[in-house]
């Protein structure tokens, strides 16, 4: 809405003035109408994807009237009678995962018939901050025993992406990716004196490659999640009655087997329910038949590049050597802190000795998890505000007793069966993956 009267009734109430007149001299009316012309100037370097609209709130400072309106691009109309005035913006934006707020406001705006130009005006200076829009919701990869108890089965390994905003989410620019060394309990030739090599060089070692959408990227609405089959796209039940059936025409499934990573263990054909554009496509830079995600307790993160993967796949500038070795196996890329949009570190419970391999600023904590029984790695409710949502009332379902190994959801909401009653549920980010995640004893999918 590009014009916006706050309109007269009768002779001069408005939504905006407490003052009403029936003087025949237009300007001498208090109930007289300015324009006043509002431009929102975003800063350039801060906008990703320009909101297509603002809410607009203006506030009579003497007087305390507030009215809202919304406004379409970043130029509209606003008619105020004379007055001192606030005018504030908010915008919102959804792109490469995140959710972009914008905030202005000029203050002091003195409308009067002497000296208002009604020709002029009234820019709004706008800054914007990002959120998470798109959060990992469960990994599941320590695998499952075997049914007749002589091992554990370790492929069927998937993960689920989860819109956490109220916008819909394009994930055309995630990619999939892990820290080498693979395993928490590794000896890690990246920490030297107690502190990782590339702590506060603004990247992170990626191995082996990433993965990434192939011909069909989704879209989720709010609320929304997508599965990924990292292994073994199949109804793995019908061999292990504890694993994952990943046979599901709306799953994506990790398969690209005219590549390097053709291992057939990991990757068997996908279910025929699966469709092809469903199909994952890789960006390799290290050695082996198979993306190889720990099992045990992976440093697992997805990013959204700035640049082009080809090229930085190919290129010898981000390169950094595990250890300083300089062999194809200890060959990662540098990815940039600034491109990665969620991260979770997880630590293996069977073991005494775990070390960190993200920097604090993408995830503070740890989550430790016990391999080979099945257990998944589920993200907490944010409880405040799950509550604060007015559609969620008599849908929530409380008293969640799914943790596992002590762990368990702090909100006490059951997210998977408040989810099936209809409520749309918020999960906590705090980029700390001890206080965002538990151990989950049984698959959500499930």
């Amino acid at each position: 809405m590009k014009n916006l009267l706050f309109k007269a009734i009768s002779c001069g109430v408005l939504a905006i003035s407490l003052l009403s007149s029936c003087a025949k001299d237009p300007k001498d009316d208090p109930s007289y109408l300015y324009n006043v012309n509002i431009s929102l100037d975003y800063i350039d370097d801060s906008v990703i994807k320009m909101p297509e609209s603002a809410v607009i709130t203006v506030k009579n400072t003497v007087t305390g009237a507030v009215a809202e309106f919304k406004m379409t691009g970043t130029k509209g109309t606003a008619k105020v009678v004379a007055g001192l005035y606030d005018f504030s913006a908010t915008a919102t934006s959804a792109a490469e995962g995140d959710v972009f707020v914008y905030n202005g406001i000029k203050s002091g705006v003195k409308v009067v018939k002497d000296s208002w130009d009604e020709s002029g005006t009234v820019s709004i200076p706008m800054t914007g901050s990002r959120s998470n829009q798109v959060v990992i919701k469960e990994l599941y990869c320590t695998g499952c025993p075997k049914d007749d108890g002589s091992g554990s089965f370790s492929h069927g390994a998937y993960v689920i992406l989860y819109n956490n905003s109220e916008y819909e989410a394009d994930l055309s620019g995630i990619h999939f990716a892990f820290i080498q060394p693979y395993n928490s309990n590794a000896s890690n030739a990246d920490i030297v004196d107690g502190k990782l090599i590339y702590d506060g060089q603004g990247w992170i070692p990626a191995g082996s490659g990433c993965w990434t959408w192939g011909v069909e990227a989704p879209k989720l609405a709010p609320g929304k999640q997508v599965v990924v089959a990292i292994s073994s796209a199949i109804n793995n039940t019908t061999t292990y009655s504890q694993a994952p059936n990943l046979a599901n025409a709306e799953y994506y499934a990790m398969y690209a087997p005219e590549s390097q990573w053709n291992n057939a263990t990991y990757y068997p054909a996908p279910a025929d329910v699966i469709p092809s554009t469903h199909y994952l496509e890789p960006y390799i830079w290290g050695q082996g038949t198979a993306w190889t995600l720990s099992n045990t307790c992976p440093a697992f993160f997805i990013f959204v590049p700035t640049e082009d993967m080809t090229a930085f796949t190919s290129s010898t500038a981000n390169v950094s050597y595990l250890g300083g070795k300089e062999t194809a196996a200890n060959l990662r890329k540098k990815v940039s802190n600034s491109w990665v949009k969620d991260a979770i570190e997880v630590f293996n419970a069977d073991q005494s000795v775990n070390n960190k391999r993200f920097t604090s600023d993408l995830d503070a904590g740890s989550i430790a998890i016990k391999s080979k029984l099945g257990y998944t790695i589920y993200r907490n409710v944010d409880k405040a505000k799950t509550e604060a949502i007015a559609t969620n009332k008599d849908k929530l379902v409380y008293n969640y007793a799914g943790g596992a190994e002590g762990t368990t959801d702090p909100s006490g909401i059951d997210a998977e069966a408040s989810i099936k009653n209809g409520a749309l549920i918020i999960y906590q980010d705090t980029n700390n993956s001890s206080n965002d995640f538990h151990i989950r004893k049984v698959s959500s999918l499930k």
